[in-house]
């Protein structure tokens, strides 16, 4: 090795070199790896730009927003108005249609299940008086056959059609006079429910309480016109109907309310028959007394 200056410059030139080709060496192994990594980089790539535009998403659906909202925040909220995002007008009126017929669900099971408070609140929002279930049973319905008075009025008031009827016919009058409730009977015919409305069968309030033996609710039936001479599709009239179940006070009353001679000869004859098959001793010597004085 030579020393002094021109030493010290050659081991230089010497080390430069000798690092030059380590470089190249790196260089080459480098873009030797490269090659072999090359495709590999590329699927990372990739995998790398779907992560980041799931990100948005995965925190919307932490967050509870939607993925539009996070892009109108980011733009200030006002340039996303895309319809992509927003429910086209069939898909808003089928959910506003769910919304109304879960509502007026919600009103009948209160009143069956007797939650006055609740319905009162649902009607004053506005839910129809007059919503049906499946089977045509209306909320004044539901309120007559429970003798949730309180609600009559309330009802009434919000529109509710006292003489609607569900798929058997039956109205709010016969389903009160079917199970006695002599208050509420009074209420609905105070309102004006039709006295001598018919079910699918030919039954009326009058027959209701006939068969039940009602005799109050007969009466006040009575009173308001309704018709005891009125026949079902059996042929069968309220006399018939309270004479076969052993109705004594109902058939009495039903006897004061007509004459011999507006009372058909075959219906009498017929509701005796009934009576004496089923042993109803009482209501034969009426229907006989009533033949006797003429």
């Amino acid at each position: 090795m030579r020393t002094g200056v021109d030493g010290r410059q050659n081991d230089t030139e010497g080390d430069r070199g000798t690092g030059n080709m380590a470089v190249e060496r790196v260089v080459q192994q480098t873009g030797r790896v490269m090659l072999r990594w090359q495709p590999r980089l590329r699927l990372l790539c990739r995998w790398g730009m779907i992560a980041l535009g799931v990100m948005p998403v995965v925190s919307a659906g932490r967050s509870g927003r939607t993925f539009a909202s996070l892009i109108a925040g980011s733009r200030g909220g006002s340039q996303v108005r895309s319809a992509t995002f927003l429910p086209s007008p069939t898909v808003r009126v089928e959910r506003a249609t769910r919304d109304v017929a879960f509502r007026e669900l919600e009103l009948l099971r209160s009143i069956e299940l007797g939650e006055l408070a609740h319905a009162e609140a649902l009607v004053a929002a506005g839910v129809s008086a007059n919503a049906k279930d499946p089977h045509g049973w209306t909320p004044l319905m539901l309120a007559a056959l429970h003798n949730r008075i309180p609600l009559i009025p309330v009802l009434y008031t919000n529109g509710a059609d006292l003489n609607a009827h569900n798929r058997k016919g039956t109205t709010a009058l016969m389903l009160a006079a079917n199970n006695g409730h002599k208050e509420m009977v009074r209420l609905l015919l105070d309102q004006g429910a039709q006295v001598n409305a018919k079910a699918t069968d030919g039954w009326t309030a009058l027959m209701y309480a006939a068969w039940k033996g009602h005799s109050a609710i007969v009466s006040d039936l009575l009173r308001v016109a309704a018709d005891p001479t009125a026949t079902d599709s059996q042929h069968w009239t309220p006399l018939m109907y309270a004479a076969w179940q052993g109705h004594t006070e109902t058939v009495a009353a039903l006897l004061a309310s007509q004459k011999k001679r507006s009372l058909r000869e075959s219906d009498r004859a017929h509701a005796r028959a009934l009576a004496d098959q089923q042993g109803h001793s009482a209501i034969v010597r009426l229907l006989d007394d009533m033949e006797k004085r003429g």
